[in-house]
């Protein structure tokens, strides 16, 4: 879809052609709704979130007639999640995750009811809720771990959130176990992915030497120019340490080789780290001019960041209150409705013993009016003898 996105267009068009030729309806729609599916994915992956919203709308609404759960609208809900999150609505974004996670554990798809928690998590992550990310990615890694590509990423995941609760050693512990997977699946890419964050937090640690090996083996995993992105955090880091070391000649070499041929107004919040480091660097060795343009970098994204986060905690703060207020007229309606129940029984063994009295009344009139009836007969015998 992303190296080539026009054959995967084409492609897509074809399989509506031969989708719209199904003769039975429900397969129709399900082969129709999945095309949108992909075809909303793709334009997802290739920035064109704009023409991903209407599909992934047709497609959902290509299966209401569908009923029962299946797994295909948990797809739509999630793809529609990640379109709703580029779209800053946040709350809308939860309730698809949460309607999803829900669908997939309903047709028994444990892997993806883990994705969805891993996207709630990154929800949470955004709005600075680290606590509340680390417990939905707990829960993801304990209710599935027999894919290895996701167990990387929910550790890494994972261990990123507990770096930001500062909570170095099990972070370390996170990646460590992110990289073991990465290794035995022979993935130098998605090794070095996990490698760039273990470094960070080794020299966080002050584990120098360590974080040192790390590194070596992050750049030995990068040489290509296809890793040209990623060798740019292990050159940031490796300048962080060379820094904390006070070898400031070689953290100089190594944060420009970092920032090499970009232009330091229009980075992205990857390299926001890096532009902090490279402050305190240039700062450092008296290069002010080089130092206030990665802090004004640093501010840029450090705002950017900031305003997303603001939107995306109110957003979910107001989904948490809408819950709770769910929940709260919830419980009201059942203790109405215990009361209610216990108001009838009250009711129904009043009438009931009400009734007891009746007819024991009713009984003790009889006996007492038979026993008139016989005496009047025996005096009546009595009278004839």
């Amino acid at each position: 879809m992303m190296s080539d996105p026009e054959a995967a267009q084409r492609e897509l068009a074809a399989a509506e052609a031969l989708a719209r030729n199904i003769v039975d309806t429900r397969q129709r729609r399900l082969a129709l709704a999945t095309v949108s599916w992909l075809s909303a994915e793709a334009n997802l992956r290739n920035d064109a979130p704009e023409k991903a919203g209407p599909i992934l709308a047709q497609g959902l609404k290509m299966i209401a007639p569908i009923t029962e759960p299946i797994k295909l609208r948990g797809d739509l809900l999630m793809s529609q999640g990640a379109w709703l999150m580029q779209s800053d609505q946040a709350a809308q974004a939860l309730k698809n995750y949460q309607d999803a996670f829900e669908i997939f554990g309903k047709v028994n798809q444990s892997r993806s009811q883990a994705i969805a928690l891993q996207n709630i998590a990154v929800l949470y992550t955004e709005a600075n809720d680290n606590q509340s990310a680390e417990k939905y990615l707990a829960q993801a890694a304990k209710t599935h771990s027999g894919d290895p590509a996701l167990s990387v990423s929910l550790h890494n995941n994972r261990g990123n959130v507990l770096m930001l609760l500062d909570r170095y050693g099990d972070a370390e512990a996170e990646y460590a176990e992110g990289v073991r997977i990465a290794r035995a699946m022979n993935d130098p890419l998605l090794e070095a992915w996990v490698l760039s964050n273990l470094a960070r937090s080794q020299v966080d640690a002050r584990k120098f030497d360590a974080a040192q090996a790390t590194l070596d083996r992050g750049f030995a995993l990068t040489r290509g120019a296809d890793a040209s992105a990623m060798r740019r955090h292990f050159l940031a880091t490796a300048a962080r340490l060379a820094g904390d070391r006070g070898d400031f000649a070689r953290a100089t070499q190594l944060i420009r080789e970092c920032f090499a041929g970009l232009d330091l107004t229009a980075t992205g919040v990857e390299l926001r780290t890096a532009h902090l480091f490279a402050y305190n660097i240039f700062r450092e060795t008296g290069d002010l001019g080089a130092a206030l343009t990665h802090l004004e970098a640093l501010k840029r994204l450090s705002d950017e960041a900031a305003k997303v986060a603001t939107t995306t905690s109110a957003q979910l703060m107001a989904a948490k209150f809408d819950y709770q207020g769910q929940q709260l007229q919830i419980e009201r309606l059942a203790r109405e409705q215990e009361r209610a129940t216990a108001q009838f029984q009250r009711t129904l063994f009043v009438s009931i013993g009400l009734a007891t009295l009746i007819v024991i009344a009713a009984l003790a009139w009889g006996l007492v009016s038979i026993r008139r009836s016989r005496n009047k007969v025996a005096a009546a015998n009595i009278v004839l003898a």
